[in-house]
């Protein structure tokens, strides 16, 4: 299975965050109106995890993401 293969070749976990507190998180970020940008960007902020992305508009709002 593909998230088995992932967990042992570069330790991928599956984050457990309730649906509650990132559809709030998501809910209160006004710099985009992408509902899906919202949800990743939530994640990341309830996780404290940092996001990988080359969007632009997430890297300039969103201090826990990065393109390097």
């Amino acid at each position: 299975m593909m998230l088995a293969a992932l967990r042992q070749s570069i330790g991928l976990e599956v984050a457990d965050i309730s649906l509650v507190e990132l559809t709030e998180t998501a809910m209160g970020l006004s710099w985009t109106r992408d509902p899906f940008d919202r949800m990743i960007a939530a994640q990341a902020i309830v996780a404290d995890a940092p996001l990988i992305t080359a969007d632009r508009t997430i890297l300039e709002h969103l201090p826990l993401a990065t393109w390097d």
